[in-house]
């Protein structure tokens, strides 16, 4: 036997079937605003393009959490930007690169207090090796003249040769005994 459906199960329905349709309209809504707002964190989050990271010193580790380089603030007063490779054992200094008034490259024999110093100032600018804190040999140019300065185990100048045209030679007290033009 049929059913038959009665005005009153139409009007269930119709009302049922326009609830479900309001229903899926705010869905709809809803998914709509989620993806704006979706959008606009991604775009929000792809236009933050600088971003400063600041401190005193920065400190690069190796896996085994020993230091490896160093970029911090160093000299008097701290106004030069410097930044130092160490060693496998993080102490011993193989390169240091220093900027500022007097830029400088430094470079370190391993093992020992030998160094080489490519470096720019005031007064001169070339490339000056030291041996235990002690000049060993410089090439530069000081006051617009290019010359050669060897000096002894002390430090002391023995030898310097100028283009302009100059060679002196200095005695043990430091003062210069022979003097060629």
């Amino acid at each position: 036997m049929a059913q038959t459906q009665t005005p009153s199960d139409l009007e269930y329905l119709s009302e049922r079937v326009a609830g479900l349709e309001a229903q899926n309209r705010r869905f709809k809504r809803l998914i709509g605003s989620v993806a704006i707002l979706a959008s606009v964190f991604l775009l929000m989050g792809q236009a933050q393009t600088r971003r400063v990271l600041e401190a005193d010193e920065f400190v690069l580790k190796d896996k085994a959490g020993r230091p490896r380089a160093r970029l911090a603030m160093e000299g008097l007063d701290h106004i030069t930007p410097m930044l130092v490779f160490l060693d496998e054992h993080g102490s011993g200094v193989p390169v240091a690169i220093s900027a500022g008034s007097e830029p400088s490259l430094t470079l370190t024999r391993p093992g020992t207090n030998e160094l080489v110093v490519l470096g720019a100032n005031p007064r001169f600018y070339g490339l000056v090796l030291y041996d235990a804190d002690s000049h060993r040999a410089g090439l530069a140019v000081q006051k617009g003249v290019p010359g050669l300065d060897l000096f002894d185990h002390d430090g002391s100048p023995r030898v310097s040769l100028r283009s302009d045209p100059a060679l002196d030679l200095f005695g043990k007290n430091g003062k210069v005994i022979s003097s060629l033009p």
